[in-house]
C-alpha cells in the first residue's frame, strides 16, 4: 500500500483575524476523505509547525486524479469557531513517488481565496510526496517535475463556424428569392 506524506512546515504573512492584529492559525489537510490537523499557534502571523502527516492511498493508480486540499484557519473563540485564512489545492498528478523525503525540496504555495470577497494574503511551505509503505527498494522513477522529457499535447483548432460564400445571402437577395417563391 502507498502512503501520501504531507509535511506542513510554516506559513508567512498571514492575515490578522482576531481583531487585535493577529491570528491563531492551524492547518487542516484533506485527502481522499481523510483529514488531519496541525497544532494551533496562538497569536502568530508567521507560524512554524514542522508537522508530518501520512494518508493511506487506496490505489496508487488513482493518485493523479485526486486533490490534496490544505486549508489554513485561525482558531477563534477557544476552538469553537474557525476563521478562513486561505487554502491551497494540489493535484495528485504533481506528487512524486519517492524513497527518501530528503529528495524533494520544500515548496512555498501562495494562499488562495475561498470566494470573491475573501481577504487573503500569505503563503504556506509544504513537502508533498508518496511512498510505498514497507517497500525496502526504491520505487521506479516517476520523472516528476522534469518537464523536458514529457511530451506536449498537440492542439489543432477546428472551426465549425465557417461559412461558404454560397451559404450567405444578404437581405436584398433573401427578399427577392422570397417574393419569387410567393408569386
Amino acid at each position: 500500500m502507498a502512503k501520501l506524506v504531507v509535511e506542513v512546515h510554516d506559513a508567512c504573512d498571514l492575515m490578522p483575524k482576531d481583531g487585535q492584529g493577529s491570528s491563531s492559525p492551524f492547518v487542516e489537510v484533506d485527502f481522499d476523505e481523510q483529514r488531519q490537523r496541525t497544532q494551533t499557534k496562538p497569536r502568530e502571523l508567521n507560524p512554524v509547525w514542522n508537522e508530518k502527516f501520512s494518508f493511506n492511498v487506496k490505489s496508487p493508480r488513482d493518485l493523479p486524479s485526486k486533490t490534496i486540499e490544505v486549508v489554513v484557519y485561525s482558531d477563534g473563540n477557544g476552538g469553537h469557531h474557525k476563521n478562513f485564512l486561505g487554502r491551497v489545492r494540489i493535484s495528485g498528478n504533481s506528487v512524486p513517488l519517492l524513497s527518501d523525503s530528503a529528495a524533494i525540496d520544500l515548496q512555498r504555495y501562495p494562499l488562495e481565496r475561498r470566494g470573491l470577497f475573501s481577504h487573503i494574503k500569505g503563503d504556506i511551505a509544504l513537502k508533498i510526496y508518496a511512498v510505498h509503505d514497507g517497500n525496502r527498494h526504491p520505487p521506479p522513477s516517476t520523472n516528476a517535475g522534469n518537464f523536458e522529457t514529457q511530451a506536449s499535447p498537440v492542439f489543432q483548432e477546428i472551426n465549425t463556424n465557417k461559412l461558404h460564400a454560397e451559404d450567405v445571402m444578404d437581405d436584398h437577395e433573401k427578399k427577392s428569392s422570397y417574393s419569387r417563391v410567393k408569386n
